[in-house]
């Protein structure tokens, strides 16, 4: 890198942090949070102490004695002399209130702060007859942690994309130039029939997973909703640290922690509570090594900043992208490339927590996005904001007897800790000093106690593996001259540098917000060149060769896959486990949220496929670019075109490939390299970008697989998360049902189109319009309007219909219908065909079940088979 380069670089980040300082002025002033709850004041000498009131931290009834005055100093307006009882009901936001005890008299602190039992208040769901929209999460599930203390992956960080339609005849999809005065807003939206509160199909056991003691009873805990990330001590709920204030630097944990991935330029300021990292503007940030002043930084806010557990005001979107620059200076094309037509508002970084108001776990919290025009809703819609903190890494980085530790939550507690990477190591036989749940894992509770104690445990190991390969920048770690003294190892160990952001050494393009790709230049920015492998590598890769802990999975077409695993080799499973469940659970749900959570939950789920049958077995992810493989981490993934290569007339299948029992579909997105997925861009379901969230503009597209540039996500649902999920209660489910009437793809052409759009095949993928739905409890609906589709289509080209309806006319899969319908019918009798007066004239009609593959002889004869 030239030193013109550098400087440049400088100026860039430097004239980013000076808007964004000045909007982080602004917060700090017109932002509020409560105050939270400890004691922890020892008066007994406290001449020259310092006291500080930390955000999560309230001094109930606390008597100072001194020998003379009391003075005051904090960023508030608050003046204390001499004898002072002050009673704290102000609020706060995460700075910390400075009190220096210099000598003599006594300070009273003391607090008001009820408990808050009613549950926040939502925004009214309103809107929805001119206008809709269409809004999705794109991370699939982001997989926050529950403590910042020791080390973290990825921070509280959550995305939302929304688009917003305009009804009529010929829809229009809507930007910031048509409709200037038009804003979108999201709040926390709850569901009254979430899973979590069903013991018989939970999301997340209720059973297992009580609200906070104080809780139980109140209205605040009769819904789950999640409307904050700040703490409630009064209560005893804890969400997250990553805005309290470390001891050791006095900034908060979340800037030592990420501040080396905005090359050191952060504000430690920007770190307040409720407040998102800073997202910058894709299209813009490389105009920035020229022009500072084109720079642009967003930060979304939680709805409850302003008064946590009581406000749940609307947060706007901060940014709409015409186009979106995905990579284009670093990956090459497909992988990077700058993406057209976009067309969404966009809000990155809201720093959604896995936990709801009432301390429950739930890792499908829900906002509600609605559109607001001249200050009125216009068009609302709940979606999901994914996210979890369910790494077990205790499994095999903790004591046994830690694990089962009686004060830990049901959730996490467990017998089956394994100890493989406890001293001296199962495989390796590395030696080290272990720590336990008590000595010296920090935490206030038993479970931040014992993922800390596995985190500092992967840090010592770490050290104690790799200490002398260290960056020159940072001198050699010498664990390994003392293995068993962890007192003894110097300050170049990660055990003394904590917090530690694991990308600062392994290059994550999650968290290059930069789009600079891997660099050496690791004062300023994650780098990976001198170190070596990825994030993605260094944890797959590695792990993947130990299969005696992380079994391969057997393939699609192994027929042991859906039997009880006890009984096909894998004899520590649960009873009750299918092979393809206990593999799951072994591998990929070790790291990412699946046991409790359930991540992989949408359509493909549903159908039997899961993690391995789309990204490959865990040497296979761990093959990247960083370690002689061509993947790129987030950025190189299967297509839906891999497994949907064709259609029922077209069926287009590679040799080798996996093909599931309706003879449409593959259960394996690739044949014998995990490394190369099947592509298959002729296929009407083909993405028109080289990921599936990134899809769908109309600028690019071809052969008919999207829809005039709606979002591939706005109609199928978020990844991980296609429609339908099959819990019918499931919150993943509430958006279609609301855009369309039922759960699944957006398939009725109501949710955008007024009238009736004729004979016509330019649906997305070439849809026909669909009949619309019977509201009738499984009868034939009178009143409902024939499509003209469903009067006249007999004339249309049989050739296509076979596409969907098979070569023989009988139905396939893709002919399913998605919901009841009525339709007419020519032969009374026939397939229930009945005979009704409507207005005065004779209609002959037939009620359809949903889920019925939908054949030419069910209202007619049919013409493409001759019957």
């Amino acid at each position: 890198m030239s030193t013109n380069t550098k400087a440049c670089r400088s100026i860039k980040w430097r004239g980013m942090f000076l808007l964004f300082s000045l909007t982080i002025v602004w917060l700090l002033t017109h932002t509020s949070s409560a105050v939270a709850a400890t004691n922890v004041v020892d008066p007994a000498d406290c001449s020259g102490t310092t006291v500080v009131l930390n955000a999560d931290e309230i001094f109930d009834s606390v008597d100072l004695t001194c020998l003379a005055s009391v003075s005051l100093t904090s960023n508030s307006n608050v003046v204390v002399k001499n004898d002072a009882n002050i009673v704290f009901s102000a609020q706060w936001v995460s700075l910390e209130p400075v009190f220096s005890v210099e000598s003599g008299s006594t300070l009273r602190i003391t607090t008001a702060t009820p408990l808050i039992t009613e549950a926040v208040t939502q925004a009214l769901f309103a809107g929805n007859e001119n206008y809709k929209v269409l809004a999705a999460n794109d991370l699939g599930m982001h997989c926050a942690d529950l403590d910042y203390q020791v080390f973290s992956i990825l921070p509280p960080f959550n995305v939302i994309h929304a688009q917003v339609i305009k009804m009529g005849d010929e829809p229009d999809l809507l930007t910031p130039e048509d409709v200037p005065n038009m804003s979108l807003v999201y709040s926390a939206a709850s569901n009254p029939q979430d899973p979590i509160f069903d013991p018989n199909h939970p999301s997340m056991p209720a059973a297992l997973n009580p609200p906070a003691t104080a809780l139980i009873g109140t209205n605040r805990a009769a819904v789950s909703i999640n409307s904050t990330s700040q703490n409630d001590p009064v209560a005893g709920l804890f969400k997250s640290n990553f805005w309290k204030n470390n001891p050791l630097t006095g900034n908060p944990i979340g800037f030592d922690s990420y501040d080396n991935i905005f090359f050191g330029l952060l504000n430690p300021l920007a770190i307040v509570l409720d407040i998102g990292l800073p997202a910058p503007d894709s299209i813009l940030l490389p105009d920035c090594l020229a022009n500072p002043s084109t720079c642009e930084f967003m930060q979304q806010i939680m709805p409850g900043i302003a008064g946590k557990y009581i406000l749940n005001e609307p947060k706007p979107f901060s940014r709409f992208d015409h186009d979106v620059n995905f990579f284009s200076s670093v990956l090459s094309a497909p992988e990077g490339s700058v993406i057209q037509g976009t067309n969404w508002w966009a809000a990155d970084g809201v720093p959604m927590l896995p936990k709801d108001d009432a301390g429950r776990w739930n890792a499908y919290p829900m906002m509600r996005i609605q559109a607001v025009d001249d200050g009125n809703v216009v068009a609302s819609t709940d979606i999901v904001l994914p996210v979890a903190a369910e790494a077990d890494c205790q499994n095999c980085h903790a004591l046994a007897v830690d694990c089962s530790d009686p004060g830990l939550s049901a959730l996490i507690r467990n017998d089956s800790c394994n100890e493989a990477a406890i001293s001296p190591t199962r495989f390796s036989k590395t030696e080290y000093q272990v720590a336990s749940i008590d000595d010296p894992a920090p935490g206030s509770t038993r479970n931040q106690q014992l993922l800390n104690a596995s985190k500092i445990n992967i840090l010592r190991l770490h050290d104690v593996k790799h200490g002398t390969k260290y960056p020159a920048g940072w001198g050699a770690c010498d664990a390994g001259s003392a293995p068993d003294d962890a007192n003894a190892w110097n300050d170049n160990c990660l055990t003394k540098r904590i917090p530690i952001q694991c990308s600062q050494c392994h290059y994550s393009p999650a968290l290059d917000l930069a789009q600079l790709g891997p660099t050496d230049d690791m004062a300023n920015q994650v780098f990976q060149k001198t170190v070596g492998a990825s994030m993605s590598s260094v944890m797959h890769k590695f792990h993947s060769q130990f299969s005696e802990l992380f079994p391969d999975l057997p393939p699609p077409d192994d027929t042991t896959r859906n039997k009880p695993a006890i009984d096909n080799g894998y004899p520590d499973a649960a009873p009750q486990q299918t092979v393809t469940e206990y593999v799951l659970q072994e591998t990929c749900y070790q790291c990412h949220p699946g046991k409790r959570s359930q991540c992989l939950r949408g359509a493909m789920f549903s159908g039997g496929v899961v993690c391995q049958d789309c990204h490959g077995e865990m040497a296979d992810v761990g093959h990247d670019f960083t370690s002689g493989g061509s993947r790129i981490p987030w950025a190189s993934e299967p297509k839906c075109q891999s497994c949907h290569t064709g259609n029922a007339g077209r069926l287009n299948h590679p040799a080798g490939a996996i093909v599931a029992d309706d003879g449409i579909r593959l259960l394996q997105a690739y044949t014998s390299d995990a490394n190369s997925p099947i592509t298959s861009p002729n296929s009407r379901f083909a993405e028109n970008e080289s990921l599936y969230r990134l899809s769908g503009n109309k600028v690019t597209l071809k052969f008919n697989q999207g829809h005039k540039g709606v979002m591939c996500e706005g109609c199928h649902g978020s990844t991980h998360a296609i429609w339908p999920i099959a819990n019918p209660f499931s919150n993943d489910n509430i958006a279609a049902n609301q855009l369309q009437g039922h759960k699944g793809s957006i398939v009725e052409c109501s949710t955008c189109h007024t009238g009736d759009l004729g004979l016509t095949l330019e649906g997305p993928h070439g849809l026909h319009p669909v009949s619309p739905m019977s509201m009738n409890n499984g009868q034939v609906d009178t009143n409902i309007t024939i499509t003209e589709w469903n009067k006249d289509h007999e004339d249309a080209n049989q050739t296509l219909c076979r596409d969907c309806h098979g070569n023989d006319g009988f139905g396939t899969v893709l002919s399913k219908a998605a919901a009841d319908r009525t339709l007419e019918c020519d032969k009374v009798g026939q397939n229930g065909c009945q005979e009704y007066t409507i207005n005065g004239k004779e209609k002959k009609l037939l009620f359809v079940a949903k889920g019925t593959e939908m054949r030419c002889n069910l209202c007619h004869e049919n013409k493409i088979d001759g019957d």
